[in-house]
């Protein structure tokens, strides 16, 4: 199975064009896909794959962790909801500040 997981892993990155600086981090990174390929061929494989398909996507190499911090700018996956005010509040002083309104 892991030749197997190794070839689809090569496969997709070259799809997405993904290269790693260290031996070390590829290992790492093809750990972290095969987790998101084993959880895809489980859901594919059960009764809900009647209503929907799970498939690998560009992320597919990333932890939720550094998802969550990359994209949602989270420090940690328990530090509880997304303060929404406060940062909405952030967002519109750092826009009035790039875009002064026209007088």
């Amino acid at each position: 199975m892991a030749h197997k997981d190794w070839e689809i892993f090569r496969e997709w990155k070259l799809a997405h064009a993904k290269s790693y600086p260290t031996a070390d981090e590829e290992k790492r990174r093809f750990e972290t896909f095969q987790q998101h390929l084993r959880e895809i061929e489980a859901h594919n494989s059960g009764p809900d794959a009647a209503y929907y398909k799970k498939g690998l996507s560009p992320f597919s190499d990333m932890t939720f962790e550094e998802l969550k911090i990359g994209f949602l700018k989270h420090d940690s996956v328990d530090d509880g909801l997304y303060d929404t005010e406060t940062d909405e509040e952030e967002d519109d002083d750092k826009v009035r500040a790039a875009c002064p309104s026209p007088k």
